[in-house]
C-alpha cells in the first residue's frame, strides 16, 4: 500500500522562497499541495499553481485542508497564521525573516499548543554550520574576536538577515553573553579600539548574488574563516520541506532545524 502523501499549504507562495518551495512540491512524489496564500495586493491572486490549488488572499483558506503549514510570508502576517494555526490545530514551519521582540513571543506561546518550527535558515549547511560556530566559539575561548559578514542580492529588504542574527545569537549564546549587548552593528569615523568580547557584522546588498555567510574567528597567531555560499533557493525548500515531513506528528513545541537533523 502506497504511504498517504502530506498535504501542505503554502503562505507567501508567490515570493522568491515561495516559489522554490512549490517547483520543489512538484518534483516531490510525499506531498500534495492542498492550499496556497499570496499578499491581497499581488496580482496573481487566482492563479492556478497545482491541480485544484488557486492562489488565494484568505489566510483561514489554509488551514482546514492541511496537515501542515508553511510559511514563508511577511511579519506583519505572522500573527494571524499562529492564531489560526492553534484554533485549527496544525503544525507550523515558519521561514519568515525580519521578525521581531513580539513575533518571538507569540511564537513560544502558540507553541505551547501546536508543534512550530521557526528557522530563519533551512539550509541543512546553514545548520552544521551553525553547530560548528557554536563548537568553535566553546573550544577558542574569548580570547577571538568575532566577525559575521554576508551578501544577498538587492532585493532583500531586512539587514542584518535573519541568518546572521541566529549565528550571532548562536555564538553569544555559547560565550555566555547577550547578544544585544555585544553586537556591533555599524563603524563609521573614528571609533576607538574594537571592545573585547564584540561581535562584530557586516553587510554587503547587490546583485543577484542569492546569498552568502561567513563568520571570521581572529586570533593574535591565526584566524579561521567558515563560509556558505546558498546557489539555488531550492537548498532551502528541501529543507522547509523536510521539516513539514518531520513536524507533522510531533507534540506542542518550538523547534529548530537542528531538531529535524537530530543534532545534539
Amino acid at each position: 500500500m502506497p504511504h498517504e502523501k502530506i498535504k501542505v499549504a503554502l503562505a507567501g507562495a508567490y515570493g522568491r522562497m515561495g516559489k522554490a518551495i512549490l517547483e520543489c512540491l512538484h518534483q516531490n512524489n510525499t506531498f500534495v499541495l492542498t492550499a496556497a496564500t499570496t499578499s491581497a495586493a499581488s496580482p496573481s491572486v487566482g492563479k492556478i499553481v497545482a491541480p485544484n490549488v488557486m492562489l488565494s488572499d484568505c489566510a483561514e483558506s489554509l488551514f482546514p485542508p492541511s496537515d501542515v503549514v508553511i510559511d514563508f510570508s511577511l511579519p506583519h502576517a505572522l500573527f494571524a497564521h499562529l492564531d489560526l494555526a492553534v484554533q485549527y490545530q496544525k503544525p507550523m514551519v515558519l521561514g519568515t525573516t525580519g521578525l521581531g521582540p513580539q513575533h518571538h513571543l507569540h511564537l513560544q506561546q502558540a507553541s505551547k499548543h501546536i508543534p512550530v518550527l521557526y528557522a530563519p535558515n533551512m539550509s541543512i549547511g546553514i545548520t552544521l554550520i551553525k553547530k560548528i560556530a557554536s563548537t568553535l566559539t566553546q573550544a577558542l575561548g574569548p580570547e577571538y574576536d568575532v566577525e559575521l559578514s554576508e551578501t544577498h542580492h538587492r532585493y532583500k529588504v531586512d539587514a542584518p538577515s535573519g541568518t546572521s542574527l541566529m549565528l550571532g545569537e548562536t555564538i553569544a549564546q555559547t560565550r555566555g553573553v547577550n547578544l544585544n549587548q555585544v553586537a556591533k552593528f555599524e563603524r563609521y569615523g573614528t571609533i576607538g579600539p574594537r571592545q573585547k568580547g564584540e561581535i562584530g557584522f557586516s553587510v554587503q546588498r547587490g546583485g543577484h548574488n542569492l546569498c552568502e555567510h561567513t563568520i571570521k574567528f581572529l586570533g593574535d597567531e591565526e584566524s579561521i574563516e567558515i563560509t556558505h555560499r546558498g546557489n539555488s533557493r531550492a537548498v532551502y525548500a528541501k529543507g522547509a520541506l523536510a521539516a513539514a515531513a518531520w513536524i507533522v506528528d510531533k507534540k506542542a513545541g518550538l523547534y529548530k532545524m537542528e531538531d529535524v537533523l537530530n543534532l545534539p
